[in-house]
Order: structure tokens, then C-alpha cells, then sequence
């Protein structure tokens, strides 16, 4: 291609035109518009203004300061904005002041250096030709050649210039689009476009101003915006097919422009079943779940999503919260609305109170594709199957969703009604609910009819409503003990829900996932704060009303024993998804429940600690119900839920067996309290109780009675072998005081095993023919409950530092004793923990612990020969 001979300023040119001047003018009109809203008194005082006074000053303090905050963000913007064009300013005028002179610059001197370097060569060149002598041959290769490279590099350097000069050029074009998109940006992330990019409406630009201050101002924005959108929204609606079902463009037109927002936004939700009411949503669930209508399979998809959208719509409405979701500060600050008025109501409890009122009405009544019929037709859907069916579905597609306190506990609460309405009319959900359509189909038709069911997935058990409802009594009295002489009594609610649901006799079935969603629920109740109040009464109701269930004599004069199925509890075996989440529930209640085992009390109940958590009691009658031995009893009911565990170590149902949760936290509680007793505020009382109380526990969480019939003892037989495993891992020895730092922890199963405990050679086989030996398994399930209860005992002392009044370790196996080279103890000269003993150290540190002569005999012997006395007398009691 070769250099070139143009100039700089002509084989690099400046641009024709300089918007430089326009630019700074431009910018310049951002300050003074910022400058001028920053003079204002909202924005120079906030909540100071001074003309308002008393009333209006508290009032109108939150909102003054949320108008400064948006004016200010206005401020930034307009100032980000000037900053924009300042800089793509200063950009261009560097590019035309200074890089693109530079670079004609060099273009120039690069020729000239060119030019000079050829003209020397070229004279070099001529003064050897005529050096040259005569008869010789001049050779002008090596001139020429460096002539050539002097080309070369003009052309190399230019061609370099060249780039820096396009690369510089773009880069100032590229900032200029990015400029505009920036400004651009700023503008429509402050007061976004309105439908189609068209500008916004006075109602959208309020939205988008205070739309997100997660205040009143936000919540009175959006709920205006909504308000003035619903009409439109359930208008469309309006257009049907020959069924009564919304056309498949009236439902695609919905679901683009409102579905989100009906399933997302509870101001929205709120607007628009004010519009389109609970008669209209009924008719629309009993018509598209009519099995005598055919619609395109795209069509059937956006029935579905819309099924699921008036799900989430119903939940919101009602008073419920979407976490996570963009105006739910602005819902939860508002009281969900309730300052707002709507309709002829005055403010959205009342809207409410009246709207929960219609929805309880429908619930009770029965549809068809003709609409209500209210003769409790089997041919009909009651409205409340498919209310409730909608927002388990939205449930489903969204986890955030939850129903809210007006919902479960306000005036006209549907949840209270529902459960009413369930005890009257105890249909057996298992089966009657076949013969119902539901609202959204798949192929394996497994979604939910149980109404009740639906409700309760819906429920966020942390919050405090849920756990308002979970305490409250049933709004209804029944026949609670199954006894005609005594009188009908309402019940506690998880009491109710757990063990007094109406049962099929030919099911035995109370719900149709096997309580699952209601053991899910109740974990979630209780795992926040396990010590309140709430949480420790919904624990104990748990565990009356599944104590309850298990009581209740469901035999008839039919052939065999229909209160057991294969030996199992009719009422365990039905509730094996409930049963699952026994240990999760109860797990954090286990020093309460070791304290009834062993000491009851003479009512049951909850009742205040000193430091203000609260403690559950257990009576006579409930700790018989826990340990009674049999398959009516709670321990050895639970010993029946026996997941199938993974490869990966996870268990099938993602929960661990309810007993190992049990006899794991049932260690770790035991080894907190032996170390606090044998700490400096510990005392010999407290040893003993501590031995006594969960040695007790663990007797009862892992042998059965003498006379236990072979399923039992086959369910014993899978409890026992982790058990076994327990023993042979050493995991007895595990100093779990070290390793949590607080009892209140979930212990998660599985992490017995990864805790770097080896094999302790422990072989001490528990049989596994329980089925046909009761009593001899029984006997070496004992032996190995001694030895975790004996092993946690040592380990214990071994994590002691306080020896006031006794023998130190130093003094035994310090430096200059006899024993020095057993290494045993740390470098502050307290044992080294007994899990990280070798066998020989393990012998002699048991031997120190009960010598009389140079050992801590005086302190801990008769406690270490207590153990097994204590685990013989639970053993015999449980026989009794």
C-alpha cells in the first residue's frame, strides 16, 4: 500500500463541527433546574417546615421527609445528568484539543524523520560510489535496502497513527450514544414510560415518584394506580366463549397487561376483586374445571396461569403478603391499606371484613357451570374446594406468598370457618374429592382438592398470625374425648388439626399428603424461637393431639383390628407425612419433655422460666402416652417413620428419622448439662438429674416393652441399629458442648458422622430378630443406651476445668508423675477431650475418674455406678 505523503492535518483531520458550546449551555440548564429545587422548603427543611405545627407536623413528618428524599433523588439526577454531558464534553474537547493534534503531530515529524534519514542514506550512498577505486564494481544493496526500511517504518508508523486515530475518534462516538443512553436512563428509571413507551399518565408518574418509598406515599400511589386500572382489568374478562369461559385473546390480553400484577401486587389484588367479586370467581373456577368443555391446549395454559394468578390475588386480597415483592414494605407499612377507602367502605378492614364475609358465603355453597346452587348438590364444587385449590396453586408457583392476620384471626376469618365447615361436613378427601374436577390438570393428577389442605401450604408458620391462628381455639364445639357423657368442648387448633380432624373409619386417612404440610408448618412455628410462649404451646398441643390420635380405638366389629395396619397404629400409619417432622418439631423441647418423663407434673400446660422463656409440663397421663411401650404410644409410633436413606447420606423426604433427631439432640442436651453441672456452678444434684433425666430419655426413646408385638418390635429393630451405630462410632464420647455453641440449635442428622469421630472397635452387637426376641433385643438396647449415657458421662469430665476441692489432672498426670507419658493432658493441664483418647488413655483416665486414692473418686464414682442403676429403674418402670 506504501506511506503517504499528506500531511497531518490532512490524513488526520479535525471534525467539520464542534457541539462543544451547546454542550456546556446544556449541562449548565441541569444545575440551575437542580439549584432551584433545592431552594424549596420541603427540601431545605423536610419535616421542619415551620408553618406546620401540632397534628400536622406528625402527621405529615414521614411524608415530608419521603418528598425531600424524592426531590433530592431529583437533584442527584438532574446533577448525574450535567455530569453526563460535562464529561462527554470534556471528552470531545480533549479528542479535537489535544489527541487528534498529537497525533498530526507525529504523522509530521514521522515524515520528516523519514525525509531525513533517506537523504542521508542516499548521500552515504553516493560518496562510496565514487570511493569506489577503478575496475572495482560498486554494490549500492546495503543503501538500498536501508532506504527500503526507512519506507517500511514510515508506512508502519502511519498505519499505527491511523488506528490510534479511528480507535480515538470511535471512542468519542461511543460516548456520545452512551451519553444519551445514560440520560435517557436516569430519566426513565425516575419516572418510567407508560404502556407501550408512551408518557406516563399523572397517576404513573405519582407511582413511579413515590412507588417505592416503602411508606404511606408509595402505598397511597399504588393503590390510586390501581384502583384507577381494575375496571379495565376485569373488563376484559368479560368477553367469553359459548362456556362462559373468557376467550383464549381475552385471557392472553389479561394475563400481559394485569396477571402479574394480580399475583404479585396486593394493592392491585385489593382494586380488582372489588371489580370482579367472589360470585364472578366462582363461576369462572366451576367453568373451566367443567369436564363437559373442550378448549385448545393453549388456551387450557393460560386458563391455568390465570387459575393460578386469581389464586395469588385471593391470598393478597385478603389481607396477605408477597415477600420479596417490590411494594410489599409499602403494604405491610399501610396495614395492609387499611387507612384507604374503597367502594362504600371507608377504609379496606371494613372492605375486607365484607369481602372475607362473601368469600366464607361461597365457600359454604356449591357451584356448577350455571353458577351457585346452594342444595349442597354432589354434582356441584363447594366454592370453598375451589377457592382454596387456586391458592394452593399460587402457592405452589410462588413460595413467597402467605395469607395474613385478617385472613386467619380478623373478623369474618375464613380460616377459622373453614376448619368449621370441615368438622360438619367431614368429607373423606382421599376419595370423595375424585369425583370433583380440578382446577388445573397435568398428567399425573396430583393437585390438591382438600381445601384445607391448600390452606395450610399456604400459611407462613414464622409469622405471627400463623402462630396467633396455631394458639387460638377452634371457633366450634365436638365431641373431643369420643365420650357421649361428657360435654362438647372446643379445642386448641394444633391440637384439633394434629389428632381431632374427622377420620375415614374405611381410610383411617386425615389428610391426603399425610399430614406432611401440617408438620411443616408446625416446624416452621416453633423453629424460630422454640422458647416463647407461642412456640412452646404449639409444641405441647402437638403432642396432645398426636397422643390423641394415637388413643383413639378405631376397631369395629369388621374381621381383624382396623385400629392397626400391620400392627401399626391406624393413626401413625395414615400420618406418616406428620409423623416426619415429630423430631423437628420436638427436638428443641427435649430437656421439657426429660423432665416430665421423669419427674411429671400434676397438669400439663406452659408455664414461665425465671429468665422469661417458658418451659412445657408434661402430666402423669401425657408421659404414659409418650412411653406407654406399645404401638399407641408416641415414642414407639415415631419409631415407624424409617425413610430409606440416599447415597449422598440425605434421607428419602429430606428428614432424618424422627427418633434419631431425638436421640441425637437428646446427647447433645445431655452432654450442655453434665458440663454445666460439673462446672463451677454445678453441683452433685446436678449430676445425678442430669444422668438420671436422659438416661431416662434415651431408655425410653429406644427399647419397647416386654410385650411387644412383631411390628413394633421390627420398628424398633431400625431405631436400635442407629443406635448400634451410635455405639460403634464412639459417638457417645463426642464433646457436643465444644462443638454448639448454643442448645437451641436444630442438630442436623448426619453430622453425627462427619464430626472426624474414628471407630472406637466397639462390638458390642445389638441383635436384630427383635421380631421374635422382644424382650433380648430389649435388654441389649439397654446395654447400649448404658454405654452412650456412660461414654457422654466421661466425656464430660474430660471437658471440665473447674477441680476445686479435688484432685487436678496435674497432679496425677502432670509433668514429674509417674503416668507423664500418656500424654493426656493439654497445655493449661486439663484433660485433653476423652473422644481424642487412645484406648490405653481412655482406661486410665476411667480408672483416675473412680479412684478413691489418687483420683476424683470422692467426686464422680458413685455418680459413673449410678448410670446403670438409674437406666435399670427406667427399664422397669417402662415394663410396669
Amino acid at each position: 500500500m506504501g506511506y503517504s505523503r499528506k500531511s497531518g492535518t490532512a490524513a488526520l483531520p479535525l471534525p467539520q463541527t464542534s457541539p462543544s458550546p451547546a454542550v456546556s449551555d446544556f449541562s449548565s440548564s441541569f444545575t440551575n433546574v437542580g439549584g432551584a429545587i433545592g431552594e424549596t422548603q420541603v427540601v431545605a427543611m423536610g419535616p421542619q417546615i415551620q408553618s406546620w405545627l401540632g397534628e400536622a407536623a406528625e402527621a405529615y413528618s414521614q411524608e415530608s421527609l419521603d418528598i425531600q428524599s424524592k426531590a433530592v433523588s431529583l437533584q442527584g439526577i438532574l446533577s448525574d445528568i450535567s455530569t453526563q454531558v460535562s464529561n462527554y464534553g470534556e471528552t470531545y474537547q480533549t479528542l479535537v484539543d489535544t489527541t487528534i493534534p498529537d497525533y498530526q503531530q507525529q504523522w509530521d515529524d514521522a515524515i520528516t524523520t523519514h525525509d531525513e534519514n533517506v537523504e542521508a542514506t542516499e548521500a552515504e550512498m553516493e560518496t562510496a560510489r565514487q570511493n569506489t577505486p577503478e575496475g572495482e564494481t560498486f554494490d549500492a544493496s546495503s543503501f538500498l535496502t536501508e532506504i527500503e526500511r526507512q519506507h517500511d517504518l514510515l508506512e508502519e508508523t502511519q498505519d499505527d497513527l491511523a488506528l490510534y486515530y479511528n480507535q480515538a475518534v470511535t471512542s468519542v462516538d461511543e460516548a456520545a450514544g452512551s451519553t444519551a443512553s445514560a440520560i435517557a436512563g436516569l430519566i426513565d428509571g425516575f419516572v418510567p414510560r407508560g404502556k407501550n413507551g408512551a408518557l406516563p399518565t399523572r397517576t404513573e408518574v405519582a407511582s413511579a415518584l413515590f412507588g417505592d418509598s416503602g411508606g404511606l406515599l408509595e402505598a397511597q400511589a399504588s393503590f390510586e394506580a390501581a384502583v384507577e386500572d381494575a375496571p379495565d382489568a376485569a373488563e376484559i374478562l368479560s368477553d367469553v366463549d359459548e362456556n362462559g369461559i373468557p376467550t383464549e385473546a381475552a385471557l392472553q390480553e389479561f394475563n400481559d397487561l394485569y396477571g402479574d400484577r394480580l399475583a404479585n401486587d396486593p394493592f392491585f389484588a385489593t382494586a380488582f376483586y372489588n371489580e370482579y367479586g367472589v360470585t364472578d370467581i366462582n363461576e369462572f373456577f366451576t367453568r373451566v374445571s367443567s369436564p363437559n368443555r373442550y378448549v385448545s391446549p393453549e388456551h387450557q395454559a393460560l386458563i391455568d396461569e390465570t387459575v393460578s394468578n386469581f389464586g395469588a390475588g385471593l391470598i393478597l386480597a385478603t389481607g396477605g403478603t408477597n415477600e420479596g415483592y417490590e411494594n410489599n414494605d409499602a403494604w405491610v407499612a399501610s396495614n395492609q391499606g387499611m387507612g384507604f377507602g374503597l367502594g362504600d367502605h371507608d377504609n379496606l378492614g371494613d372492605w375486607r371484613e365484607q369481602f372475607q364475609g362473601e368469600i366464607i358465603d361461597a365457600g359454604r355453597a356449591t357451584w356448577d357451570t350455571e353458577g351457585r346452587t346452594d342444595d349442597n348438590s354432589s354434582y356441584g364444587t363447594p366454592g370453598y374446594v375451589a377457592m382454596m385449590q387456586a391458592m394452593g396453586i399460587a402457592g405452589e408457583n410462588n413460595s413467597n406468598l402467605a395469607v395474613g392476620d385478617s385472613f386467619l384471626n380478623g373478623p369474618n376469618s375464613v380460616a377459622h370457618d373453614l376448619v368449621a365447615w370441615d368438622q360438619e361436613t367431614q368429607y373423606n378427601w382421599s376419595t370423595h374429592g375424585t369425583s370433583w374436577s380440578t382446577l388445573e390438570y397435568d398428567m399425573d393428577g396430583n393437585h390438591v382438592i382438600d381445601p384445607l389442605q391448600n390452606m395450610l401450604s399456604v400459611i407462613d408458620g414464622t409469622g405471627a398470625p400463623a402462630q396467633t391462628w396455631l394458639t387460638s381455639d377452634t371457633s366450634f364445639t365436638f365431641d373431643h374425648d369420643h365420650n357421649d357423657e361428657t360435654d362438647d368442648a372446643s379445642m386448641n387448633m394444633t391440637r384439633y388439626l394434629t389428632g381431632h380432624r374427622p377420620i375415614s373409619h374405611l381410610t383411617g386417612q386425615n389428610w391426603p399428603d399425610q399430614g406432611d404440610t401440617l408438620g411443616e408448618l408446625l416446624n416452621e412455628a416453633t423453629v424460630l424461637d422454640p422458647q416463647s410462649e407461642t412456640s412452646t404451646t404449639i409444641a405441647l398441643n402437638f403432642m396432645e393431639g398426636y397422643t390423641d390420635g394415637l388413643a383413639v380405638d378405631y376397631d369395629t366389629w369388621w374381621p381383624g383390628n382396623q385400629d392397626r395396619v400391620n400392627g401399626e397404629d391406624v393413626f401413625g400409619h395414615h400420618n406418616s407425612g406428620l409423623r416426619s417432622w415429630a423430631g423437628y418439631v420436638l427436638d428443641d423441647y427435649m430437656e421439657d419433655i426429660a423432665d416430665g418423663i421423669v419427674t411429671p407434673s400434676s397438669t400439663t400446660g406452659v408455664i414461665e422460666n425465671p429468665d422469661g422463656t417458658y418451659k412445657l409440663m408434661i402430666n402423669d397421663q401425657l408421659r404414659d402416652q409418650l412411653i406407654g411401650g406399645d404401638a399407641t404410644d408416641m415414642f414407639t409410633d415415631l419409631a415407624f417413620h424409617s425413610p430409606e436413606q440416599n447415597e449422598d447420606g440425605t434421607w428419602v423426604g429430606g428428614r432424618p428419622p424422627a427418633l434419631n433427631t431425638l436421640i441425637d439432640r437428646s446427647l447433645i442436651e445431655m452432654n450442655l448439662d453434665l458440663v454445666d453441672a460439673m462446672g463451677e456452678n454445678g453441683s452433685d444434684g446436678m449430676i445425678h438429674n442430669a444422668n438420671s433425666n436422659w438416661g431416662s430419655v434415651l431408655e425410653a426413646l429406644t427399647t419397647s416393652s416386654a410385650d411387644a408385638d412383631t411390628a413394633v418390635a421390627e420398628a424398633v429393630d431400625e431405631r436400635n441399629s442407629y443406635l448400634q451405630g451410635l455405639v460403634n462410632k464412639g459417638v457417645g464420647a463426642i464433646p457436643f458442648s465444644e462443638i454448639l455453641t448454643t442448645s437451641g440449635q436444630k442438630y442436623v442428622q448426619g453430622q453425627v458422622d462427619n464430626l472426624g469421630i474414628l471407630d472406637m472397635g466397639l462390638e458390642a452387637a445389638l441383635p436384630t430378630d427383635n421380631a421374635a426376641q422382644a424382650q433380648v433385643h430389649e435388654i441389649d438396647a439397654h446395654n447400649a443406651v448404658e454405654v452412650l449415657v456412660r461414654e457422654q458421662f466421661y466425656s464430660a469430665v474430660s471437658q471440665t476445668t473447674y477441680w476445686e476441692g479435688g484432685p487436678a489432672p496435674a497432679d496425677t498426670f502432670g509433668p514429674g508423675a509417674n503416668l507423664e507419658y500418656l500424654n493426656m493432658l493439654d497445655e493449661d493441664g486439663n484433660f485433653i477431650p476423652y473422644s481424642d483418647m487412645d484406648a490405653t488413655q481412655r482406661l486410665q483416665f476411667e480408672e483416675w475418674v473412680t479412684n478413691y486414692n489418687y483420683g476424683a473418686g470422692e467426686r464422680f464414682d458413685e455418680h459413673v455406678h449410678d448410670i446403670e442403676a438409674n437406666l435399670n429403674d427406667a427399664q422397669q418402670e417402662g415394663e410396669e
